[in-house]
């Protein structure tokens, strides 16, 4: 009698460490998951931002802020650089302008004149890594870089 006691509390042992074991594996690959979700969460969370940044910088653009001048008045803390044909705008985390010694992000585009078109790319990044890129053309009758 003794003995079919005891295999049973054996076995009833056996099952509970085979459940534990079970959870204790589930719970790890879900503890994984919820990781993995959240990098992938901040990453959409950049390039959305980054698209929003791109996109608003380019439809001042087709708005007629096509002039350095102009492009500095818009985005005052923007470096400008007329030989290069280059606009840099500095972003914190929140995606607000900010100076560039701060930024967590940098849009930078470069222009290209040709005979009435404005062309352009549009580049945000984070730490020089490219995050989203943008090509744009417009027309414009002269060279708003050469004023």
């Amino acid at each position: 009698m003794k003995t079919t006691v005891q295999r049973r509390s054996n076995l009833f042992l056996l099952e509970i460490m085979i459940s534990i074991l079970f959870f204790s594996v589930a719970s790890g690959i879900c503890i994984q998951l919820f990781a993995k979700a959240k990098l992938l969460g901040k990453a959409t969370e950049e390039l959305n931002g980054a698209c929003v940044c791109a996109t608003n910088f380019a439809e001042s653009l087709q708005a007629g802020y096509t002039s350095p001048k102009q492009l500095q008045e818009l985005y005052p803390e923007a470096l400008v650089d007329v030989q290069g044909k280059q606009v840099r705008v500095g972003f914190d985390q929140a995606w607000k302008l900010c100076k560039m010694e701060t930024a967590s992000y940098t849009l930078v585009a470069d222009f290209a004149y040709k005979e009435g078109i404005l062309r352009g790319k549009i580049c945000v990044q984070k730490q020089e890594i490219e995050i989203y890129a943008l090509d744009i053309s417009l027309y414009v009758p002269k060279n708003p870089w050469e004023e």
